[in-house]
């Protein structure tokens, strides 16, 4: 506590209590505020960021484990691999479990073993092909 809020607390005039708590808050909330990501967009000279390598059911055929035609897999930093389609991310992996929604409900049962999923190694393997 600062000596202000103590020596109100002593003399026990309550509205310079008050005032130093919200006084206090301000800084508070204004430093949490700062310590947030920011989000810039790329300078007018450079592209965006690419959304990853495209990858569609044709190219799989029956091996495709996802309910969607297409999308994009990317390694996004510390080797998490994120599946992109249709304006949403999801996690391919247990890195990008923590900052993306889990890929669960575009996810396809395999058809040959009941109660499974059809593998998606082979998304996860290419999405870290392009980690740097």
């Amino acid at each position: 506590m600062s000596r202000f809020m103590l020596r109100a607390l002593r003399s026990h005039d309550m509205k310079t209590y008050k005032s130093s708590v919200l006084y206090l808050s301000f800084i508070l909330v204004g430093a949490l505020a700062s310590c947030g990501e920011r989000r810039t967009a790329a300078p007018a000279n450079q592209p965006e960021a690419s959304p990853g390598e495209l990858v569609t059911a044709a190219e799989f055929g029956a091996e495709w484990p996802f309910s969607v035609e297409r999308g994009h897999v990317d390694c996004v930093p510390y080797q998490a691999a994120v599946f992109r389609t249709g304006g949403s991310v999801y996690a391919l992996n247990g890195l990008a479990r923590s900052r993306y929604p889990a890929i669960d409900p575009i996810w396809k049962a395999n058809p040959d073993i009941p109660g499974t999923k059809i593998s998606i190694g082979p998304m996860i393997n290419r999405a870290l092909a392009r980690c740097d």
